[in-house]
């Protein structure tokens, strides 16, 4: 295993981070966190590991008291002092005084090499320069920025290239006579024009510095390829390319260095800054494999955006992989490490993790809804104009599955993001023991910090918060709550005064629980007139099977109920039609007729009545495609924002209250 542990202190805005590295570790947060510092001190380390690179940009700029940096890294050298042994038993051996210095210079199979950092100091360090060198040797660094790639440079690909050859100094002496030979053996004026050149050289006394064993290499693999460049024909697709006949710096560089750790004295780290860039998605599939393939020797460590990369990893068998989301807090980076999925126990997370799924742990927010219906509302283009916010948040639909949940639960993951839950009334408390051993059971252990809370203050501590939590449960066990046929209408005020401590105890914990269902919240008493007038416009066949109501079966404080049960949501009692039914057997033909068959389907009818509720508001005429563009002229006007959040508040008044709460969260 080489390098296992990185600690960084002080270095720009990491002011203490430390990461436990597995073969294959992921950085993953926004941009601006602090990423590319962790992966930039690793370099500056083995900058001056055995030479002198120092600068003072290291140094934190928002703390000017700041003048001590420390760099540890921590490797392990079991492997290598096992097969030390094993060829110094051996009486061939070449290098057997190598051998016997790593032995002497590591003791123990870990060793930590630190170095510190002061401005206007040289760098120390914990170790002498001969320890250093060995270090630089046998863990190799590789760094990878895609983003500072020169395409039409590739002195970088030729020299990893000469890492890979490794020519030894007998086989290399071999090659140099082989070409001295060749060219004096050779026709025409190449020997003569050489050797004057020489003779210039030398009369000038200009000297030339010898090829090391791994400059050598590379001349030579240039020689064998007769050129420097890399260039496909036109119209020619091969597995380096990235779709467009465009050749694919990163994967053919990774490729290479994947090779180089092939050689069993050297254990290389690979560095990645977003090397998805430029990569379509069957070439990240094949740098996954890469991974999986080389992780026995090769420590890889990256920062990503991609979510299918990171897909691929979570989703390969076996242990070493490793997550950690990296956040800022205020001027300070901050790292997260990710709870993987555990071998064995999550098998049907792994392989049901989508690349959706796997966007929300790059998210800023994160808002999890239940199906179709919540994803039509809150990515709706009005509603999100006049509340941003709601741009803000990655939306998670699949609450109700709890594969899904427990795949992007921050909860579940250990990753810090801040959480929104909206939930229907109907999935706290009408299945059995649902109340205590689910969503209950979120906000009893540890008052569940990972997810948005509040913050502290008099009613959300943690002796208000219990008193409430018992005495939900002591109604829930014990109160017999009224209903009114016939369409199980509740006016109780204990049930009322249940499902108002439902909300505030779930609200301290950034899950918004629904008065009863997402369509509760679109259709209330104070747009019902407004939204029979979208119906008679949009769907006219189901207002005519409904409007008027007939009054002999449904009376008017029903009439909200009876809509959004023809919608699909529920009633005040949390049941929807056909349950309404079986319990109701004495129900008039005439409204069992209207429940079962009188119904808009949850296609569009969203989507076309927030469309219809905005454009009504802002005196636009319906049409269509340019709505929005209207709309959002409409908008810049302050004043006309303003009266327009007014009314909105006063339609919706149980959706504001949740766009509130995640626009405090965001």
């Amino acid at each position: 295993m080489p390098l296992i542990k990185v600690q960084i202190k002080n270095y720009k805005s990491i002011r203490d981070c430390t990461l436990n590295l597995d073969k294959v570790t992921v950085l993953l947060g926004e941009n601006g966190t602090g990423k590319s510092n962790i992966l930039s001190g690793i370099r500056y380390f083995y900058n001056n590991l055995v030479s002198r690179a120092e600068s003072d940009e290291i140094f934190d700029s928002h703390n000017h008291l700041n003048n001590r940096v420390e760099l540890a890294l921590t490797y392990d050298l079991g492997r290598m002092k096992r097969y030390s042994y094993v060829n110094l038993r051996k009486e061939s051996t070449k290098n057997k005084s190598y051998y016997q210095q790593l032995l002497k210079s590591f003791p123990q199979d870990e060793v930590t090499v630190r170095m510190v950092k002061i401005k206007d100091k040289p760098v120390r360090w914990s170790h002498d320069i001969h320890v250093r060198k060995l270090i630089f040797g046998l863990f190799p660094l590789y760094f990878v920025d895609t983003r500072k790639i020169d395409l039409v440079n590739w002195d970088v690909l030729w020299k990893h290239i000469g890492d890979l050859l490794k020519l030894e100094n007998e086989v290399g002496q071999n090659l140099k006579d082989t070409i001295h030979d060749a060219i004096a053996n050779a026709d025409g004026q190449l020997k003569k024009r050489l050797e004057g050149v020489e003779s210039m050289f030398q009369s000038q006394n200009v000297q030339i510095s010898q090829y090391s064993k791994n400059e050598f290499a590379a001349a030579l693999s240039r020689m064998y390829f007769s050129g420097e460049q890399y260039s496909f024909e036109e119209n020619t697709l091969s597995e380096f390319s990235d779709g467009t006949n465009s050749f694919n710096f990163t994967y053919l560089l990774i490729y290479i260095l994947k090779m180089i750790a092939d050689t069993k004295m050297k254990e290389p780290i690979m560095i990645l800054d977003e090397p998805e860039i430029s990569l379509h998605n069957k070439m990240i599939d094949s740098l996954s494999e890469i991974f999986y393939e080389s992780r026995s020797r090769v420590r890889f460590l990256m920062a990503s955006h991609s979510a299918r990369l990171v897909k691929d990893i979570l989703r390969q068998d076996g242990e070493g992989n490793q997550l950690y989301q990296i956040y800022r807090k205020g001027y300070e980076t901050g790292a997260s490490r990710f709870r993987m999925f555990r071998q064995g126990e999550d098998i049907r997370e792994r392989f049901f993790i989508t690349d959706q799924h796997v966007s929300a742990y790059f998210a800023k927010a994160l808002l999890l809804v239940e199906g179709e219906t919540e994803l039509e509302v809150f990515q709706n283009r009005f509603l999100t104009a006049v509340f941003p916010c709601l741009n803000q948040v990655e939306i998670m639909k699949g609450m109700s599955d709890d594969v899904v949940y427990r795949i992007v639960s921050p909860k579940d993951r250990k990753y810090s993001i801040p959480a929104s839950i909206l939930l229907d009334m109907d999935k706290i408390y009408t299945y059995k023991d649902r109340l205590k051993k689910k969503y209950f059971n979120l906000c009893k252990e540890n008052e569940c910090c990972c997810f948005f809370k509040k913050g502290d203050n008099p009613s959300s501590s943690r002796a208000v918060l219990a008193e409430k939590r018992k005495r939900i449960y002591n109604m829930a066990e014990k109160c017999r709550f009224h209903y009114e046929y016939p369409l199980c209408s509740s006016r109780d005020i204990n049930y009322m005064e249940m499902i108002r401590l439902i909300r505030e105890y779930f609200q301290e914990y950034g899950i918004f629980a629904a008065r009863t269902t997402i369509e509760g919240m679109l259709v209330t008493d104070s747009n019902l007139e407004m939204f029979l007038g979208f119906l008679k416009q949009y769907y006219p066949k189901v207002f005519s099977g409904i409007y008027p109501f007939p009054r002999e079966i449904v009376e008017a404080e029903d009439e909200v109920p009876f809509i959004r049960l023809m919608l699909g949501g529920k009633c005040d009692y949390v049941m929807g039609s056909r349950w309404i039914i079986e319990c109701h057997t004495g129900m008039e033909p005439d409204l069992k007729d209207k429940l079962e068959h009188v119904r808009i389907s949850k296609t569009r009818w969203v989507t076309d009545w927030l469309r219809y509720y905005f454009c009504l508001q802002m005196g636009l005429v319906r049409q269509e495609e340019q709505d929005i563009f209207h709309f959002l002229k409409k908008l810049e006007k302050k004043e006309e924002m303003q009266k327009l959040k007014y009314r909105f508040i006063r339609d919706f008044p149980e959706l504001f209250q949740f766009i509130q709460m995640i626009n405090q969260m965001v």
